[in-house]
């Protein structure tokens, strides 16, 4: 009983399925064979901040849907892939903004009627940043006495790069953009200003990118120091090339003062009266020697001379030498002949004398210093001064005898106030005169009041001061009247 009913189960359902086919055909049996869409294969390309991604699905005969889905987010790039039976390629979605040299993860979502099908996850690295940070390649600087131009060189690498210059003070300075190349370029100069003379300062460099910041190695400078300008120190040096009519006088200039120096040899044919002149061409603006050829000389005659140069703020002369010219009928002789008379060169012991600078100024007075070497000649010196370089004026004179070189010291009084002196020193022997360079000072000011009590003399009132002075019970008097910020002296 139980298999007749098992049988008649079967014999309908096989029926059924038949008379299914005949009325709709072999589509219903296919309809019911298709399934869920198949992910076949996932493929990506990358860049340092991009990537495309793609791959390939089977929609298995239904419409399907397909998107792509990172670990991070979506659905992107949502499209449909057909109804085939077919593997076809997705279209492909462009994932930006991404940062360099970074992992992501990513897998692609089909879906049809049939079900929904996730592809295996897929990761990715985006490529490495090949750009860098800018590099410093040069610091440079150009100094004055109060001021500084900083300058440089950088490579941008790629990218527009920033610039500016940093000092261990402050900053930044001078903020400018070198530009976006590959090259080397120069940094655009800064001008630091308000320095301090003879001073170190320091200062780097800083250039920054997108790809990160570098800062340059600290570079140290130093301020130029004040210039002091003096008058020339001259010395003279032996002739050489001595002949029978010729010679070359050589000298030295030892300082310059920091002044161009315009130079000459003074010559003769005795110590005392040097009275021909050979000038030098050009001027000279460093330390060093200088030479002239003198001709037309007397054959086996002696002749003195002595270098000599100046610039704006005075002249030096070297000591006196001697030279003998050869006899008519000998050779050529030399700078300093080793036999006999001929080319014999000798030095006329000079004093040698140095200005230094005062001890102490006032209003009135100024006490003054040099020094002395007397080169065991009995040797007189004092100062010469006054308010330009005539002088004018001059100390006590004072004598001097050793080989030792001795402080000088003198006394420059009656000065006035707020008014520039220039002094130096002078000595004298038997061979000549030697004068140091010339040093210059402005007496301070002095406040002279409208009205009242100053000094011995008493006041007039209306700002008029009288200063009596006297000698052996005289008296004099001089009236100083200040009208309108000018000094007026009237004697009275």
């Amino acid at each position: 009983m139980m298999n007749n009913r098992n049988f008649s189960m079967k014999h309908f359902i096989y029926t059924f399925l038949i008379a299914c086919v005949a009325f709709f055909g072999v589509g219903f049996l296919r309809a019911h064979a298709q399934s869920a869409p198949t992910v076949v294969d996932t493929t990506f390309t990358v860049s340092q901040t991009s990537a495309v991604l793609s791959g390939e699905v089977n929609p298995n005969g239904l419409s399907t849907n397909v998107y792509y889905q990172t670990t991070s987010g979506g659905p992107y790039g949502t499209h449909n892939a057909g109804s085939g039976t077919a593997d076809v390629n997705t279209l492909p979605y462009t994932l930006s903004n991404l940062q360099p040299n970074t992992t992501y993860t990513f897998r692609i979502v089909a879906s049809n009627s049939a079900g929904v099908t996730n592809g295996p996850w897929v990761t990715f690295t985006t490529s490495g940043n090949s750009q860098s940070a800018p590099t410093v390649v040069d610091t440079t600087f150009t100094v004055s006495q109060t001021s500084a131009v900083l300058s440089g060189e950088v490579n941008p690498n790629g990218l527009s790069t920033n610039v500016y210059y940093q000092t261990t003070s402050g900053g930044p300075y001078g903020t400018h953009n070198a530009g976006s190349g590959t090259a080397d370029v120069n940094t655009l100069p800064y001008t630091l200003s308000n320095l301090q003379p003879n001073t170190t300062y320091t200062f780097r460099i800083v250039a920054s990118n997108s790809a990160g910041v570098t800062n340059g190695p600290w570079v140290t400078f130093t301020t130029n120091p004040i210039t002091v300008n003096t008058s020339p120190t001259i010395s003279t040096t032996t002739a050489t090339s001595v002949g029978n009519s010729s010679a070359t006088l050589r000298g030295s200039v030892d300082d310059t003062g920091n002044l161009a120096v315009t130079r000459w040899f003074e010559w003769g044919t005795s110590q005392n009266n040097l009275n021909n002149t050979l000038s030098v061409s050009g001027t000279q603006s460093s330390n060093g020697s200088f030479n002239r050829s003198l001709s037309g000389l007397s054959s086996n005659d002696t002749y003195y001379f002595r270098a000599c140069g100046s610039n704006n703020l005075g002249n030096d002369c070297g000591a006196t030498f001697s030279f003998t010219t050869n006899s008519s009928g000998g050779g050529g002789g030399g700078g300093s002949s080793s036999g006999g008379s001929s080319g014999n060169n000798n030095q006329w012991l000079y004093p040698s004398v140095s200005t230094l600078f005062p001890t102490s100024i006032n209003a009135s007075s100024a006490s003054i210093t040099g020094t002395v070497n007397a080169n065991n000649s009995s040797t007189n010196a004092w100062f010469e001064y006054g308010t330009s370089m005539s002088f004018g004026m001059n100390t006590q004179s004072v004598t001097y005898n050793t080989n030792t070189t001795a402080t000088a010291f003198g006394f420059m009084s009656p000065l006035s106030p707020n008014t520039r002196y220039y002094y130096r020193i002078v000595a004298e022997n038997s061979a000549g005169r030697v004068y140091g360079a010339t040093i210059a000072f402005t007496t301070p000011p002095v406040y002279v009041p409208g009205s009242g009590n100053n000094g011995s003399g008493g006041s007039n009132g209306g700002g008029t001061t009288i200063v009596q002075t006297g000698n052996s019970g005289a008296s004099a008097y001089v009236r100083l009247t200040i009208e309108n910020g000018a000094d007026v002296v009237n004697a009275g």
